[in-house]
């Protein structure tokens, strides 16, 4: 037969005499006291009066009034009468095992007991952890991991929220996650790989929680990052690189350019696969970015381009050519003129034939008729025909000197038929005046034909034609 203690409250324990003896079966020593949990049931052998055994200590008109009450047919349970509360003539009280000495007992160790008071128990059962002296009811919530105030929650309203900063910068992004603890957690949120724990959120959200450098109010820095969570990536810390396409440190007005934090890599695609990135562009504007010689400061040689980038191409390293038009090596007073670096091969312009001198002719030099190259300083030629379009006055003036000089000027000439020991005759114009330049008349010309052996006589011959008058 079974008492199922659990039935009714001051059944709860039973205080027995153990003496120096085992406790009996189902029973525990606390505090040198053999009891009984409140949850034991006892079971009674088969056939035994049900009264408690003979180790209990009882007054004989309880046990009598015991035998009376349980059943004796085994395996049977019931409750126990309220006479078996009355143990040795007392009205037992209740003691509940302190085991922390908070003065607060635990509900499931209990002991009757008909003392005042019982060392290690205290009639109080509302102990929630009687292995903590700091968890009592009215306990101040202490964060420890354990319920100090016995209000049926650990760490109540005690817990620190702690933040997910991935990377370590004291700042965490909108809607981190968090987690409630007593102190901060030793290793790294799981969502990150690394970072660590904060106490509070930032006042403002991190941006890039993957970033170290990068939080609300940091300074920016050229790292394709934005440092400072504005929004805004590198701004007013990138360079600007500016194409310089032929590599002579000085770049063009509109050039290719590009704001980083470092050179580019490779050529500036506007180069066609030449030239370098300048860091800031060059004070000084370069005039043509496709010729290396050329820039602010170079030295200006003549060869068609602007080298020194001032005042145009091959300034004051030009030379000057004179217009020859018609190719006689003389020019005259205030020639045409062009600049070039070497003599120039084409015809002038305005001229029949003719080419470009090196010098200009001066003084008695110049030439006095540029479209005749028969006109020119020093001629010792003379002409039958004039130079087209001049004056009448010089237009047989071939030596530039102002004066028309008729080539014969002999009158009066004869050649006498026969022979002659004396001279022929007179080679000359037939009549009595020499014609004007270029004007055709009579000429006689008369030469000795033969000697005739040692007598000195010369044969005569003449001849007479029609000639134009030769001048200079």
């Amino acid at each position: 037969m079974r008492f199922a203690c659990g039935w009714f409250v001051m059944c709860a324990l039973l205080a027995v005499g153990c003496g120096n003896a085992s406790c009996p079966e189902g029973f525990v020593e606390v505090d040198g006291i053999c009891t009984l949990p409140i949850d034991a049931t006892v079971t009674m052998d088969a056939g035994r009066d049900a009264a408690p055994s003979e180790d209990v200590l009882v007054s004989p008109d309880v046990r009598d009034e015991l035998d009376a009450f349980v059943p004796r047919d085994a395996g049977s349970d019931a409750p126990l009468p309220d006479a078996f509360l009355a143990i040795d003539g007392c009205t037992p009280s209740t003691f509940y095992v302190d085991a922390d000495g908070d003065g607060f007992g635990n509900a499931a160790l209990s002991i009757l007991s008909c003392d005042a008071t019982v060392v290690g128990y205290v009639s109080d059962a509302t102990d929630c952890d009687d292995d903590c002296m700091t968890c009592r009811p009215g306990g101040t919530e202490t964060c420890d991991g354990r319920d100090n105030d016995c209000a049926g929650g650990v760490d109540d309203g005690v817990l620190t929220t702690f933040y997910a900063d991935c990377d370590g910068d004291m700042a965490t992004v909108t809607g981190a996650m968090t987690v409630m603890a007593c102190a901060r957690p030793a290793s790294g949120p799981a969502a990150c790989s690394g970072g660590s724990w904060v106490t509070s959120p930032s006042a403002m959200p991190d941006c890039d929680d993957a970033c170290g450098v990068c939080y609300p109010g940091n300074t920016e820095t050229c790292d394709d990052r934005d440092n400072d969570c504005d929004v805004t990536i590198d701004e007013g810390v990138r360079t600007t690189f500016v194409a310089d396409c032929d590599s002579d440190t000085f770049t063009a007005t509109g050039a290719q350019s590009i704001a980083a934090c470092t050179a580019p890599a490779g050529t500036p695609s506007s180069c066609g696969g030449s030239g370098v990135w300048r860091s800031g562009g060059s004070s000084s504007v370069d005039c043509n970015d496709s010729c290396a010689s050329c820039y602010p400061g170079g030295t200006e040689i003549c060869d068609g381009l602007d080298q020194d980038c001032v005042m145009g191409i091959d300034n004051g390293v030009l030379l000057t050519f004179y217009r020859d038009c018609d190719g006689d090596g003389f020019t005259p007073s205030s020639p045409m003129t062009t600049m070039a670096c070497t003599l120039p091969s084409t015809r002038p312009p305005g001229c029949a034939s003719g080419a470009w001198l090196a010098t200009a002719s001066v003084g008695t030099n110049l030439d006095c008729w540029d479209s005749d190259a028969r006109a020119r300083p020093g001629q010792l030629m003379t002409y039958a025909t004039s130079s087209s379009g001049r004056p009448s006055a010089v237009d047989f003036d071939f030596d530039c000197d102002t004066v028309e000089e008729r080539r014969w000027t002999t009158t009066g000439g004869t050649c006498p038929a026969g022979t002659t020991t004396g001279v022929c005759g007179v080679t000359g114009w037939a009549g009595a005046t020499a014609p004007a330049c270029g004007v055709s008349a009579s000429y006689v010309e008369c030469r000795t034909n033969m000697f005739l052996g040692m007598t000195g006589h010369y044969t005569c011959v003449g001849t007479t034609a029609p000639m134009p008058q030769e001048c200079n």
